[in-house]
């Protein structure tokens, strides 16, 4: 790409070219020169860019020097080289750098190809998916040589949309064996068009062809190609341009400039140019210029043409010719792109203009196909288990059925159930399909709306039924589960009830074995005490048998003091513990009035600071 980038910034200077070359450029300015003697040529201005392009590929300055400044031919085994204006010299020059960026591109997309495929070392033409990006219809302000080729293509590729898919829907019929219901469809045809542009022996592109081949002028091809075809509908004379002509795509009408024509459509490459290059001393450089991934492969295997073309327009055709036919190869998918507006804006829609393109490319027409045809095409068995619910006859359903049933009559017996008052040329039956109107597929699409608005409404009403049993059986359970829970909140009651009587019972027990012990015990102490009373009356009477009565008297008398003093002691005694209990009483009140009286102090303090808190708050931001 750098020696490309070098090779364009060549310039030429003619200021030493022969006189007589001069004065013959001067009167045709496009002619090629054919001089049978070595005059002096013109001269290289940009020698940096000539050391820069021979240092990146490797060649040699003299024969680089020669190709560039002469045009070498062979007439009868004799070589004549002949020195070339500075017009022709820019053309060679741009002619090479076509044919460089042509060749690199060329060998790239073989590399990627080598690279991707599946089989090591080979191209496979198995395994390949294309996706074609084309230009699209272009009408400038001016429209010159590229615009033509440009919408050329698109012709091309009209042609291809417009018989692929008529031709494919005529083929649709024929495979079903419906072929008496194909419909005979007026559509818009561009061959004529096209053998406007490439037709021998005047198409447009091989007078161009014959032009460039003798002397001549942009004016005299135009002279040409109005006297050709000036009885042509797709070709017309405009009023104004007296250098243009106009051609009736397709898409819309196109003004060309001629202006340009002729110099754009050379492209030759002479042998002598493609030898010297090919004798590059950089190896990398001549696989890439021959095509191949090693200097001693087969070049014819690489791709590499044989026949070469002289001119641009022939290499376009040659080049388009190969793509139909890869196209009509293949499977074919269509992306129809429309321009919104010709400003280029976004948000901007031009209606009219929209609709001129979707009529010209056809669109319109493969919607008529369609729409007058039956455009709704469904296998018998996907058809049978979308409407299976239409029927009108008892069977296995679908679920049920077997790859093997037989669904055509299956739909056939649906379809009579569903459309008896309806005509019968509403539906054809195929081989394998089933084809519709629009307006069956609408009838039967309202049907099966219907059919399943009333399915849903069944639906829904058994989901209400269904949610209310949900909703009432989960209802039912918090009742149960409240009820056990009640059930069990009653057992605890009792139960605590129960344990409350128990021991209640057992106190009752306990008291009264208490109180029948304890009267037991006082009968028993009652009678114990009378026989100690007996008893020591007993002793007292043996012990003092002996003794005189005032001894007796004594005695009787001692005992009676002691007796009085103890009861004094214990009566002291408890009047001592209580006036003990009282003295503590009181002090133990008096501390709590204490401690009352300090914490009212408290609070009431706290109640004034909390009422005066806003007072004392400003009186201190005063301050």
């Amino acid at each position: 790409m750098a020696a490309i980038l070098h090779l364009g910034n060549i310039d030429y200077d003619d200021k030493k070219l022969d006189d007589s070359n001069k004065k013959t450029k001067k009167k045709c300015y496009f002619i090629k020169f054919y001089l049978f003697s070595l005059a002096n040529p013109c001269t290289l201005s940009t020698m940096e860019s000539i050391s820069q392009f021979e240092g990146l590929l490797s060649l040699d300055r003299a024969a680089l020097t020669k190709c560039l400044l002469y045009k070498t031919r062979e007439i009868n085994k004799q070589i004549i080289e002949s020195p070339l204006s500075a017009q022709d010299c820019q053309t060679i020059r741009d002619s090479i750098n076509k044919d460089l960026y042509d060749r690199l591109f060329t060998w790239l997309v073989r590399k990627l190809n080598l690279t991707i495929s599946p089989l090591p070392g080979s191209i496979s033409e198995t395994f390949c998916i294309g996706l074609l990006d084309i230009f699209g219809f272009e009408c400038f302000k001016f429209n010159s040589f590229e615009q033509l080729c440009i919408n050329y293509t698109n012709e091309k590729l009209q042609q291809l949309y417009i018989s692929y898919v008529f031709k494919a829907e005529k083929d649709e019929f024929i495979k079903e064996g419906l072929e008496k219901y194909i419909c005979e469809l007026k559509y818009q045809d561009n061959q004529p068009i096209i053998d406007l542009l490439e037709q021998a022996p005047l198409g447009i592109f091989n007078l161009l062809d014959e032009s460039c081949s003798v002397a001549g002028d942009d004016e005299k091809l135009l002279n040409k190609l109005r006297t050709n075809h000036k009885t042509n509908p797709f070709f017309q004379i405009p009023k104004l341009n007296k250098d243009g002509f106009i051609i009736l795509h397709s898409a819309k009408d196109v003004e060309y400039l001629i202006t340009g024509f002729r110099e754009k459509n050379k492209d030759e490459v002479s042998k002598t140019i493609n030898h010297f290059f090919e004798s590059s001393k950089d190896k990398y450089f001549r696989c890439i210029y021959k095509n191949v991934e090693y200097e001693d492969e087969d070049e014819t295997k690489a791709g590499s043409q044989t026949l070469i073309q002289k001119s641009l327009n022939a290499k376009f055709r040659t080049q388009m010719k190969a793509l139909m036919q890869e196209l009509r190869s293949c499977e074919c998918h269509f992306i129809r792109c429309i321009k919104p507006n010709e400003e280029k804006k976004p948000g901007l829609w031009n209606g009219s203009l929209v609709l001129q393109q979707i009529r010209y490319l056809g669109v319109l027409e493969s919607i008529k196909v369609r729409k007058e045809s039956f455009p709704m095409r469904r296998p018998y068995k996907l058809f049978y288990q979308k409407y299976e619910d239409l029927r009108t006859f008892s069977g296995t359903n679908f679920i049920d059925l077997k790859d093997l049933a037989d669904f055509k009559d299956l739909t056939r017996k649906l379809m009579e159930g569903a459309l008896k008052n309806y005509p019968e040329e509403l539906v054809l039956y195929g081989k394998t399909k089933i084809f519709l109107r629009n307006k069956t597929f609408l009838l039967i699409e309202k049907m099966y709306a219907e059919k399943m608005e009333e399915k849903n409404t069944k639906a829904l009403r058994i989901q209400r039924a269904f949610y209310r049993f949900k909703q009432m059986r989960k209802i039912r359970q918090i009742f149960k589960a409240l009820k056990r829970f009640k059930n069990f909140w009653k057992v605890r009651q009792e139960y605590k009830h129960f344990r409350k009587m128990r021991k209640a019972v057992r106190k009752i027990q306990h008291f009264y074995k208490f109180r029948k012990n304890h009267s037991d015990n006082i009968k028993k102490r009652a009678n114990c005490m009378i026989i100690q009373n007996y008893m020591r009356r007993y002793l007292i009477w043996k012990r003092f048998e002996g003794i005189s009565l005032a001894e007796k008297v004594k005695i009787i008398v001692r005992n009676l003091r002691k007796w009085i003093l103890k009861r004094k002691i214990m009566r002291d005694k408890e009047l001592s513990e209580i006036v003990l209990n009282e003295i503590l009483e009181k002090a133990w009140i008096s501390i709590l009035n204490i401690k009352a009286t300090i914490i009212q102090k408290y609070a009431r303090r706290y109640l004034v600071i909390m009422k005066n808190y806003e007072i004392v708050k400003k009186a201190r931001k005063a301050k």
